[in-house]
């Protein structure tokens, strides 16, 4: 319950997937970690034993809060994962059958599109004939008249010629087929043309994608592995590098 004179705290019909708490304390312990390493980088070098070893103790001690925290991020996540599988998962059954329904349906309306268009081509083809056997008569037509002087014959062939080549433009325009909705509420449906890679060669297509970002960066992380595995890689020289740990 509310009042004026005790509101509810603010996000309280949306609050936070985190205990605000927890988290508001994550920060604080972050900050004075951070405050205490700013120390430490301040100091420029360890100059002494003593130094170092109580260096190695705030490492340690780094180490055990970020673990802390990292323990109560999965933890605080892991309730929505579970959510998002169970949701996944439950809806996965009714989106597998619309799928399976959909895929059968435009294998379907593929066939009917597909011979339409067969259909479509070839009353292109005969109208291109037609057009052109008019378009040749009104020429031979055009030409007679103009030898003879027939003014009114040149005039009735430049007409059909010109019908002619209308009708020659309309042919040859592309035309496929489209499947209309039948109440009007339906998007067209027409076939398109998809493109998919098929890898023939994958000696030619890793040259192909050699600098690539994404190539490289899969490289990277295969050749780290390779090495800390002790395997030798062709093409990979072994870098050590000392770090503390």
């Amino acid at each position: 319950m509310t009042t004026e004179d005790n509101p509810s705290p603010m996000g309280h019909n949306n609050p936070p997937p985190f205990d605000p708490v927890a988290h508001a304390e994550a920060v604080k312990k972050a900050q004075e970690v951070a405050d205490a390493a700013a120390a430490w980088l301040n100091l420029g070098e360890i100059t002494t034993a003593e130094q170092s070893q109580m260096l190695t103790d705030f490492v340690a001690q780094t180490r055990k809060i970020e673990k802390d925290i990292d323990a109560e991020r999965a933890t605080a996540k892991k309730v929505h994962d579970d959510a998002g599988k169970a949701v996944q998962k439950a809806y996965s059954l009714p989106l597998d059958i619309l799928k399976r329904c959909l895929d059968k349906a435009k294998l379907l309306q593929g066939g009917w599109l597909a011979k339409e268009n067969d259909r479509i081509a070839k009353e292109k083809a005969e109208a291109a004939a037609v057009a052109e056997r008019k378009r040749q008569a009104a020429e031979a037509e055009l030409q007679r008249a103009s030898l003879n002087n027939d003014l009114a014959g040149q005039a009735e062939a430049e007409a059909a010629l010109k019908d002619a080549k209308k009708e020659e433009k309309a042919a040859a325009r592309t035309e496929t087929a489209k499947a209309g909705s039948y109440t009007g509420g339906g998007r067209s449906m027409a076939l398109r043309t998809v493109k998919t890679a098929v890898i023939e060669s994958r000696r030619q297509v890793m040259l192909h994608f050699a600098d690539h970002p994404d190539m490289l960066e899969l490289l990277q992380r295969l050749s780290n592995a390779a090495v800390r595995a002790g395997e030798e890689v062709p093409g990979v020289a072994v870098k050590e590098t000392q770090v503390a740990a």
